[in-house]
């Protein structure tokens, strides 16, 4: 009898055991899940933050190229300005020769 009474409480504590370890199992399962959980929403954050950087970036250079390409069609370089005034000068003289051949 004493060795069946000793199975029963043997196998009780082994049971009773083995429900512990379930339980803390359980516990660090339910603990990995929400912090795999909690880098999900970090990892998704950071990814979004950078397309927004990204596209910010990428808004400034369209905008840059959009004034650069304004720029050039109203205002001239210095090296266009001096050629202008270089053949203006050039005009002048010869508007004032043709001129005086002309009467």
């Amino acid at each position: 009898m004493t060795k069946v009474t000793n199975k029963k409480d043997a196998t009780k504590e082994i049971v009773s055991g083995a429900n512990k370890a379930l339980e803390k199992a359980t516990q660090m399962r339910k603990n990995a899940d929400a912090l795999m959980q909690s880098l999900k929403k970090l990892e998704n954050r950071f990814i979004k933050e950078n397309e927004e950087r990204e596209a910010q970036r990428k808004r400034e250079e369209q905008q840059k190229v959009i004034s650069a390409q304004s720029k050039a069609f109203t205002m001239l370089d210095d090296d266009e300005k001096a050629q202008l005034e270089a053949v203006k000068a050039a005009e002048k003289p010869a508007a004032k020769a043709e001129q005086k051949a002309a009467p």
